[in-house]
This record gives structure tokens, sequence and C-alpha cells, in this order.
């Protein structure tokens, strides 16, 4: 699993000289962080240690659907 994340991060660097890819990389990171939210709150009862990172996936969650916002707004937008 690690490696997909691996793969994800690295999707998000290129994509930021890419722009063809860049909704690619803004959906897939809102899939991860989504999924892993979704996940740990249908489980529930965590660790404090998870709930730092439940938190921390809410505020990817914000930024993400921000640039994807502003992505899907800009002049150049596909």
């Amino acid at each position: 699993m690690s490696y997909a994340l691996g793969l994800l991060g690295a999707l998000m660097v290129i994509a930021a000289l890419v722009p063809s890819l860049q909704a690619v990389a803004f959906a897939g990171g809102l899939l991860s962080a989504l999924s892993f939210v979704a996940v740990a709150r249908a489980v529930g009862r965590y660790n404090a240690h998870l709930a730092r990172v439940v938190r921390v996936d809410i505020r990817a969650l914000a930024v993400l659907t921000s640039g994807a916002i502003a992505l899907a707004l800009s002049p150049g937008a596909r």
C-alpha cells in the first residue's frame, strides 16, 4: 500500500509541472484522502495517532477541493 501512496505523491509532483495531469492528480488525492477518512469513521474507536491522521486528511481534502475548483474555474481549464 505504501508504494501506491508514493506513486500518488510522485504523480502530484509531476502534475505541478505537467498541467494535463493536474485533474488526475487532484482526483487521486481526493479519492485517497476521502476513502481513508470514510474507512476511519466507519470503523471508529481509533487511537490518538490515527485521529491526528484523520484530521490532517480532512484538511487535505479542503485544500485539494479548493485547488480542484480553482483548476476547473481557470481560463485554460479543460
